[in-house]
């Protein structure tokens, strides 16, 4: 390759003194290896845009066999707008990793080659794909075309059985994309290796409630947008639409007048919406359940064996009979009819719900939909309105979607490179809470444990790195707590708050790790037998962690105590004086560093 420099004119020099000189003339700029690594990143990425424009039409007429025209067109959107952006993600595209796996979703296969193949292959040394086998077919069509290695000789597309890529990708991975169902990727996350990263896109329930005030008309143009797109087969589309008595009239007939225009067919007419289902199998569950629901249909209904279509239906029941929370992954509408706002919760606080808790849509006003702590309210949109390729996406509940990091795994919205880029550069993640905030959040533990359990609180604390102050974002917030006596909704009360209250604080919440509950009885037993003959275990290793915790609770730093501040010192005094203090101590002290 020839290489050609531009030297210019020569630069001319004034010495001022030994320690200073000015030039003028072009100016000479340091080289940055990080920024020419970005640049070249960039180019790349520039390279295969202009690659996909000038194929979209080849492409758009074989994504025609699978998808809508119009899910295309939105699908090449994203690609652009997101490979267009790449600046806002810079800051996560400076560490490497070594492999990633990817198990791609079953629908929008070029924007899930953007986000799961390309934006990785920009971090890592190699990516494997595995498309569903439902999708194999179209991908063969599609790569030659396409001619990723071209532009990204690192991504390799494995056309493989599942337990097949499992065992020759997963287990070897540093990085495991998995989108799909839930159970599925507990199974895959169990058979990746130690120190790997694994992030799940699962799906959320995701319902629509027209609330007072709602737009109906606009409202039943975006539940149509949001219902239709791909036919129905995305996992961020709403399984339930939540309409008030007074409005459910007028909402269904604005949905008939637009659904009636909607064309259903063969995707490789351009005006078609609504066609074939990618899975067939889900001909069968939707069979079953407009059987089941045959009474409630009030439009359509209609299924196409033999061309694999379900007609757009809507189905219109009494919240207080029926209440759906299944992935259709179909153009059904199934709308769910309440009386007050106040009874929206007979929906929200089904622990079905809960598990899939992740977009809310809400059109107009309601004050229980405002409460509800871990769902992602939208006002006026759906969640296709606001899904941006270098946005996270994804809720708070294990269903929706999680990050799991040496197999500890925290449910949040997922961005691939950010979550990378953190598992990659621990530095960040374990930079030091400032000590104001260290006491704040003491303080705000302090407050609930009174507020929670009221009467029945004999004292607690914040014990471990929050209490010692050397807390970071990757710290929990240790408590440990003394009642009067257990009783679970208090107890499940304080375990909700305090996870809510580290997604609040941006901490990783592993578990129930850092929650220690006793009763005073159970304290009181637990001390005498460690002053008796049980103490000559403590220190040897054969002593459970719930053991290690209380010593080092009762032993260690304290902050935020609250109750019967005294006798809280009486315990620590108890245990200072044990004959084993300092096997004590110094299992106090392993302990604290880990916390």
């Amino acid at each position: 390759m020839e290489q050609h420099t531009n030297i210019g004119p020569a630069p001319s020099y004034t010495v001022l003194d030994s320690k200073a000189i000015t030039m003028s003339g072009p100016s000479i700029q340091a080289f940055d290896p990080e920024e020419e690594e970005f640049l070249a990143k960039k180019d790349k990425v520039n390279e295969f845009s202009a690659h996909l424009k000038s194929i979209r039409t080849e492409l758009t007429e074989q994504l025609a066999t699978y998808q809508s025209y119009s899910a295309t067109e939105d699908e090449f959107e994203r690609i652009f707008e997101c490979l267009g952006a790449l600046d806002e993600i810079r800051e996560y595209l400076t560490r490497r990793t070594k492999l990633v796996a990817v198990f791609f979703p079953l629908n929008m296969p070029l924007y899930a080659l953007c986000l799961y193949g390309l934006i990785p292959a920009l971090v890592a040394d190699q990516v494997y794909i595995r498309p569903p086998q439902r999708m194999t077919k179209l991908i063969q069509t599609l790569l030659p075309l396409l001619q990723v290695d071209r532009f990204f000789s690192n991504v390799s597309v494995a056309l493989m059985g599942r337990e097949e890529f499992v065992q020759t990708y997963i287990t070897q991975a540093d990085v495991t994309l998995f989108t799909g169902k839930l159970s599925n990727a507990q199974h895959v996350l169990s058979q990746t290796k130690r120190n790997s990263l694994f992030l799940f896109n699962g799906w959320g329930c995701n319902p629509i409630v027209l609330g007072e005030d709602a737009d109906l008309e606009h409202a039943a143009t975006k539940t149509i947008d949001a219902r239709l797109f791909c036919s129905g087969q995305d996992c961020a589309a709403p399984d339930t639409i939540l309409v008030h008595r007074y409005q459910v009239s007028t909402f269904v007939k604005y949905l008939k007048q637009q659904l009636s225009g909607i064309k259903i067919g063969d995707y490789r007419d351009p005006q078609v919406r609504v066609g074939k289902l990618a899975d067939h199998g889900q001909i069968q569950v939707i069979s079953s359940l407009l059987l089941k629901l045959n009474d409630y249909i009030v439009y359509g209904g209609c299924i196409d064996y033999h061309s694999s279509i379900i007609h757009p239906t809507i189905i219109v029941a009494p919240l207080s009979e029926r209440v759906n929370y299944q992935e259709l992954f179909s153009p059904v509408f199934i709308i769910s009819v309440y009386d007050n706002d106040a009874q929206l919760a007979e929906y929200f606080e089904q622990p079905k719900y809960i598990e899939n808790d992740m977009y809310v849509t809400l059109f107009g006003k309601s004050s229980h939909v405002q409460t509800l702590k871990k769902s992602i309210i939208l006002q006026d949109q759906v969640v296709f309105d606001t899904d941006r390729g270098n946005d996270e996406f994804g809720g708070y509940s294990m269903g929706a979607s999680f990050v799991s990091a040496n197999r500890k795994i925290v449910p949040k919205p997922v961005l691939v490179p950010r979550d990378i880029y953190e598992f990659l550069d621990p530095e960040g993640s374990h930079q030091n809470l400032t000590p104001g905030l260290q006491k704040k959040i003491g303080k705000r533990v302090s407050q609930a444990m009174s507020d929670i359990f009221l009467g029945n609180l004999v004292f607690g604390f914040v014990f471990g790195s929050i209490a010692d102050g050397n807390a970071t974002r990757s710290s929990d917030i240790n408590t440990f707590v003394v009642l009067k006596e257990r009783q679970p909704d208090q107890v499940q009360q304080y375990l909700s708050w305090i996870g809510d209250y580290h997604l609040q604080m941006k901490l990783c919440m592993k578990g129930d790790q850092p929650v220690e509950i006793i009763t005073a009885e159970e304290l009181e037993g637990f001390v005498t037998a460690l002053k008796e003959s049980e103490q000559e275990n403590v220190g040897s290793g054969t002593k459970s962690r719930h053991q290690d915790v209380r010593i080092t609770a009762l032993l260690g730093a304290q902050r935020g105590v609250t109750g019967d501040k005294n006798l809280a010192v009486h315990y620590r005094h108890v245990l200072q004086s044990s004959s084993k203090d300092s096997e004590i101590r110094e299992n106090c002290r392993i302990m604290i560093s880990v916390l």
